[in-house]
């Protein structure tokens, strides 16, 4: 689904999210979720909500917000620290895009970070992270994991060594592929 804040559709589109990361986006979602549902695309007793990067934030904010709503969440090398991204940004000389794309409010940063509310996720989660992804540090799967494990939440984690952010290699790929066929599998059978 190409909600606001992602490409293809014009620059306006991509920025309409700028320091809104947990507003148009997830309720362009929520939307979509409804419109698949009410078309009788999707069951509503049988959806997992997915993404990647980005992506990954907003599939993780879905467990957080909306569990009742999704049998299961997948992220694939998502952004789990909505503060570590931007010290991260800093490093990589993006800071200042990622504070325009994300704001400064520290607790803003914080009400929306998957790492800082991993009590509240009471779904199963599935993250998937190549360990060489220098556009999102696998740092943020790992502080996610913890967070979740320590919170004895259900969760899944495959890190993929040597894979990039985009797991490019045909190797990554079979092994992303077959990890969310299975969590899917799992997660999703009739009942």
């Amino acid at each position: 689904m190409n909600y606001r804040g992602s490409s293809g559709f014009g620059k306006q589109w991509k920025d309409d999210v700028a320091q809104d990361w947990g507003g148009l986006p997830y309720t362009d979602i929520k939307d979509g979720l409804a419109w698949a549902i009410r078309e009788g695309i999707a069951d509503p007793k049988r959806v997992c909500i997915m993404g990647w990067g980005f992506g990954g934030f907003e599939a993780m904010l879905g467990a957080m917000r909306d569990g009742g709503s999704y049998r299961c969440a997948v992220s694939i090398a998502g952004i789990s620290d909505l503060a570590m991204y931007q010290e991260h940004g800093e490093m990589s000389g993006e800071l200042d895009a990622r504070r325009a794309q994300m704001g400064t409010d520290r607790d803003k940063l914080r009400q929306l970070s998957p790492v800082e509310n991993a009590a509240s996720i009471n779904i199963p989660v599935l993250l998937v992270h190549g360990t060489h992804d220098w556009q999102v540090q696998m740092d943020h799967t790992n502080d996610l994991t913890r967070e979740l494990k320590k919170n004895r939440k259900n969760v899944e984690t495959i890190l993929i060594k040597g894979g990039s952010h985009e797991l490019e290699r045909k190797s990554d790929r079979m092994i992303l592929l077959k990890e969310i066929e299975e969590f899917l599998a799992a997660n999703l059978a009739a009942g």
